[in-house]
């Protein structure tokens, strides 16, 4: 698909060259309170992950370097029994970074009416502040009860208190790359002249 950005370069050689790690997994823990409607979770999280590019994608070595590409399959939501130690080992688990999924979504069952919703996720494709939108996003497309297709035409009109379309992570990362290929002559001249006033040797305090 599309190269990857710096920041991802320098993610993924640490990955890559110091053996499978755990260090850059992310967790989003959600107690869940009430009766729970498993069908319009699994949508949700669907819907979700088809909202945002970036929760489908893997990292791929390529003779150009590590380049997104889709993983081999998007993440659904898993059930698993609930542990005191759950999300430990979640977040001990070590992603594929070449096949994916970057992401998982883990649902487990405290009692009837209350369950823990984990997201594991990767920092190539996911970071502080997508935590936040996570959660926005889940929140508004679940729907418990009987789904409503209604009128005509709905279903390809998004639903009213809808966030807007992000755009595609892929198109941010070219106009990212972009803009760092045009300022970087004007900063490679800016360094070149400020350079050599800068002392050889600190003096420290």
């Amino acid at each position: 698909m599309t190269q990857v950005s710096d920041l991802q370069h320098g993610i993924w050689f640490t990955e890559t060259t110091g053996g499978a790690s755990t260090a850059y997994a992310l967790a989003v823990a959600l107690d869940l309170t009430g009766p729970l409607d498993l069908t319009a979770l699994e949508t949700a999280c669907q819907s979700v992950v088809s909202r945002h590019e970036a929760l489908r994608l893997a990292v791929a070595e390529s003779d150009a370097g590590p380049r997104l590409v889709e993983a081999g399959a998007p993440p659904r939501l898993e059930r698993r029994v609930h542990t005191a130690d759950l999300v430990d080992s979640l977040l001990a688990t070590p992603f594929d970074l070449a096949r994916g999924p970057l992401v998982r979504m883990i649902l487990a069952e405290r009692s009837p009416e209350r369950h823990l919703l984990v997201v594991v996720a990767h920092h190539l494709v996911f970071d502080g502040m997508s935590k936040e939108i996570l959660v926005r996003d889940l929140a508004a497309a679940y729907r418990p009860g009987p789904a409503d297709p209604g009128p005509p035409g709905a279903e390809d009109r998004p639903a009213a208190g809808s966030p807007i379309a992000p755009p595609r992570f892929v198109d941010l990362i070219e106009t990212q790359r972009k803009a760092i290929e045009r300022e970087l002559p004007a900063a490679r001249e800016f360094w070149s002249r400020t350079g050599p006033t800068v002392p050889a040797r600190a003096t420290l305090p």
